[in-house]
């Protein structure tokens, strides 16, 4: 077993790098990297943490942590539209990251919170993620 594995791992070789976002059930986050480079994490709060380069800090990447909470929340608000859902395909649900800035944005008490936000929702707002499995834990 462990020379099996040493040899799939010796001949085994990455895929190309893709920048897409990937939802994680078990540990209900979203995360999405804009580059394949060395980077290290920067928790701007609870929620975000961002991905900066390692040697100028430009942001590569982030993680929104409590993707079913938010929803849930905005749905019990009613500030989570369901019929503004892009469907795209069978059982499928896409939503913009953009939705799940928002309870972080409004509740940024500083300037460095508030330009994270402002950040990722200028790289990142208007891209897409399959939300099935979060909305229907959310209770969508």
């Amino acid at each position: 077993m462990e020379q099996n594995l040493r040899d799939f791992v010796r001949n085994s070789r990455p895929g190309r790098f893709r920048s897409e976002p990937f939802y994680s059930k078990n540990g209900d986050f979203l995360t999405l990297f804009f580059e394949n480079t060395e980077f290290y994490a920067h928790r701007v709060d609870a929620a975000l943490t961002v991905y900066l380069k390692r040697d100028n800090k430009d942001l590569v990447g982030f993680k929104i942590k409590g993707v079913r909470r938010i929803l849930k929340t905005l749905k019990v608000t009613g500030r989570f539209d369901l019929t503004r859902h892009v469907p795209v395909g069978e059982g499928e649900v896409e939503l913009q990251v953009r939705i799940l800035l928002v309870p972080g944005k409004a509740l940024a008490s500083n300037r460095e919170q508030d330009e994270w936000y402002e950040s990722i929702e200028q790289e990142a707002g208007d891209i897409r993620f399959d939300a099935r499995e979060a909305l229907a834990c959310a209770g969508s």
